[in-house]
């Protein structure tokens, strides 16, 4: 009677383990998600930032060479 009570003991507290290791895996796996999650959203959005700083260099630069060479032309046309 007793070998059966400590196996039955035994058995219990092995699927007692089993279960709490598998949850705590699962809860690693979900953690390890939601940070690549966060990783990929950080690098879009720094990526996004520098497209648009590309985009506004480059529209100024065309606002100065347009304006000098559209000067330039205004001060040759008017000697």
């Amino acid at each position: 009677m007793r070998m059966r009570q400590s196996f039955a003991e035994f058995e219990r507290a092995f699927h007692e383990h089993t279960h709490t290791d598998r949850a705590e895996r699962q809860q690693v796996r979900r953690e390890a998600i939601q940070r690549t999650k966060v990783r990929h959203r950080e690098r879009h959005q720094q990526s996004q930032f520098r497209r648009y700083v590309t985009l506004v260099a480059t529209l100024l630069a065309t606002v100065v060479l347009v304006s000098i060479a559209m000067f330039n032309v205004l001060a040759w046309l008017m000697s």
